[in-house]
């Protein structure tokens, strides 16, 4: 995820200010917190809790984030040469006390930052989430900075798609979309396009009051089906310029059908996954 209400308190902070350029900020970590070491892969700079365990495994935490970074920039179809910062916390615990937050896990892209914690165990879940934070940094500086929350959380999710356990051949996105069409619970387009609409529903998910939308899950699948079916660079095109007063115009210049025709192809394929 984003972090939407520190990452744009601390841009309107930066506007209201007029701060040129010259003035660098550090949001990504407590000011007075600097518990860390250093280390340098391929494509990061990776910061650990000294004598931590992650400290212990950091060879094979430098070669696993480098190898998500190039397999991102490939899907992507985007070169990128900057290394990241990434910040990994001993627990999830750890993180949410010192960030102040209730996620695993979030990217600040102006900073080419995210921050994680480290998932220990061999469980390639908790991996994916690099990824779809590694996904949010690349794509506001190659492709373009978020202007629909709904897209941007998309595409992060669509990239960090994995399939069920063995035994299943259903890509989960898709599997949690179906089921939310059936018990008719899955958003319209109009609805996740409205940025506010969308943090709202974020902010009730994170605070347990909803837990029967999946508002990532549908994102990921509406995404990941305009992806696989019409490829990445209309994708691209289509996030780089959209917004939420024109995004209706721009899909259809992009795709060459209006919005709610796609819609009703997308719910037509989820009804028969």
């Amino acid at each position: 995820m984003i972090r939407y209400t520190k990452y744009l308190f601390i841009l309107s902070v930066v506007y209201i200010l007029n701060c040129k350029a010259s003035v660098v900020l550090f949001p990504e970590i407590d000011q007075g917190d600097t518990n860390w070491e250093m280390s340098q892969s391929q494509h990061f700079y990776i910061y650990l809790r000294p004598s931590s365990e992650a400290s212990r495994d950091v060879e094979f935490i430098s070669s696993y984030l480098d190898h998500m970074f190039i397999e991102c920039l490939e899907i992507l179809d985007i070169k990128y040469q900057n290394r990241l910062k990434c910040y990994i916390y001993d627990s999830m615990q750890e993180l949410q006390e010192k960030q102040h937050t209730k996620s695993c896990g979030f990217a600040l892209p102006e900073f080419e930052t995210i921050c994680y914690y480290y998932p220990k165990a061999n469980w390639y879940q908790p991996w994916d989430g690099f990824r779809h934070e590694i996904v949010h940094v690349l794509v506001y500086w190659t492709v373009g900075g978020m202007r629909l929350n709904f897209l941007a959380e998309g595409i992060a999710v669509a990239i960090e798609k994995h399939s069920w356990p063995a035994g299943y051949d259903k890509l989960w996105v898709h599997a949690i979309a179906s089921e939310l069409i059936k018990n008719n619970h899955l958003f319209s387009i109009n609805q996740l396009a409205s940025n506010e609409f969308f943090v709202n529903c974020h902010i009730l998910e994170e605070d347990k009051q909803d837990t029967t939308h999946h508002l990532y899950d549908q994102c990921g699948s509406l995404v990941l089906y305009l992806v696989d079916e019409y490829g990445i660079e209309r994708f691209k095109g289509f996030y780089s310029k959209a917004d939420e007063d024109n995004y209706q115009t721009i899909f259809h210049y992009t795709y060459n059908k209006s919005i709610y025709d796609f819609e009703k192809e997308w719910h037509e394929f989820l009804r028969t996954y």
